[in-house]
């Protein structure tokens, strides 16, 4: 069991039920752009949450003998949502 206090907010999930690519380690970005206009995304169907940047972000994946590098464009920075989702649905 883990909880929600004691992974890094470098942790990333995988997510067959978000639409959106979603971070809140801005450390995790290798490039962003500032939004001009505010735009807010909507969880839980109620709760609307301010988007700050949207950007790429490079992950280095671990396998048993070896890794590859993916690069996730259109990356959504949130700090408040407080992890990091990829969505599958999406890829």
């Amino acid at each position: 069991m883990v909880f929600a206090n004691t992974f890094s907010r470098s942790v990333l999930f995988l997510d067959y039920t978000a639409t959106l690519h979603i971070f809140s380690d801005q450390n995790l970005f290798i490039s962003y752009y500032d939004l001009t206009d505010d735009e807010y995304i909507t969880v839980g169907g109620e709760h609307h949450i301010l988007v700050l940047d949207i950007g790429s972000v490079k992950i280095t994946v671990i396998l048993p003998h070896s890794s590859s590098i993916l690069i996730f464009n259109n990356i959504f920075f949130i700090p408040l949502l407080g992890t990091n989702l990829i969505s599958l649905g999406t890829l």
